[in-house]
């Protein structure tokens, strides 16, 4: 019976909660968009993004071993 009553009570906070998702403020609104761009000329002019970036220590990957 408690195993019923902390299932339903569950199932039904997951629900509220979804619910109070949908009704938060969206992002990626205009301000948000412009701040990024800001960012992003930021990073361009510094060279650490887009075309001819600067990767100071790029990344070597990793060497996967296969245990048969």
């Amino acid at each position: 019976m408690a195993m019923k009553f902390i299932t339903g009570a569950a199932l039904g906070l997951g629900l509220a909660g979804m619910a109070l998702a949908q009704d938060a403020p969206m992002f990626g609104g205009e301000e948000d968009q412009a701040y990024a761009q800001q960012v992003w000329q930021a990073m361009t002019d510094q060279h650490l993004a887009g075309d001819g970036a600067i990767m100071s220590f790029p990344y070597p990957g990793t060497i996967i071993i296969r245990f048969s």
